[in-house]
This record gives C-alpha cells, structure tokens and sequence, in this order.
C-alpha cells in the first residue's frame, strides 16, 4: 500500500498488539471471533443476528487427509 488511509467513521487505524485486541471497544461478534481465533481453530462459522448481539450459532469442522 502507498498513500494515506482514507478517515472513516470507526475510527483511526493503528497497530495493536495481539494480546490486547479484545481490550479494544468491539462489536459483540468481533469478541466471539477473536477468541475463535485465539484458540487456533482452523475451519469456523460465526453467524450473529442484529448489530446487537441477540444469539449466535458456531459450527465446527475439522479436516482430515
């Protein structure tokens, strides 16, 4: 990328350490994500209703060869 970062309205992009992501004012999903995330699983489906968190479903898959 070269340039400037366009502004947006969700606020100034900057670097965050990985350790505190979830400190960051996220959206109830982004939480729920993350922690999938974190927990190094390979294959997920996250599915949240609303902007407000109502209910969610996670379905998993593993692989093999």
């Amino acid at each position: 990328f070269t340039g400037e970062p366009r502004e947006c309205d969700e606020g100034a992009l900057e670097w965050v350490e990985i350790n505190k992501v979830e400190e960051l004012d996220l959206w109830e999903g982004d939480k729920i994500f993350f922690r999938l995330l974190r927990e190094n699983r390979p294959f997920f489906s996250l599915n949240c209703l609303t902007m407000r968190m109502v209910s969610f479903w996670m379905q998993y898959w593993t692989v093999s060869r």
